[in-house]
């Protein structure tokens, strides 16, 4: 079975497991070189953080000069529908709130 055959709770349970099959240390994000033509709207400046379901980038988004966070799913949980919905889901919940607490959503995209 691969990945993309993995239900919602098996990826949970092998995130939190902290499976071989899905974890830190088995994916890596592409490089800033290897990310920034797909996202040309905005600036990728460092990676924050990488984990089992994704990597975060510093970054800018260039037509507002703003600073903001990217974050990107690992191919091992984008590849899974369910979860890929689930991560839109949530960022359009999420771009709904407003409060000096929460990060705002600006944008949600797929490439």
């Amino acid at each position: 079975m691969d990945e993309s055959e993995l239900s919602d709770a098996e990826i949970s349970a092998m995130l939190s497991l902290g499976s071989p099959r899905v974890s830190a240390t088995t994916w890596e994000p592409p490089s800033i070189e290897e990310s920034q033509p797909g996202l040309p709207q905005l600036k990728l400046i460092e990676l924050i953080a990488r984990g089992g379901m994704g990597a975060v980038h510093k970054g800018s988004q260039t037509s507002f000069n703003r600073p903001v966070a990217i974050k990107v799913l690992s191919p091992y949980v984008a590849t899974n529908p369910a979860f890929a919905e689930r991560f839109k889901d949530e960022g359009r919940a999420m771009a709904k709130l407003s409060h000096p607490g929460i990060v705002s959503v600006f944008d949600a995209g797929q490439n």
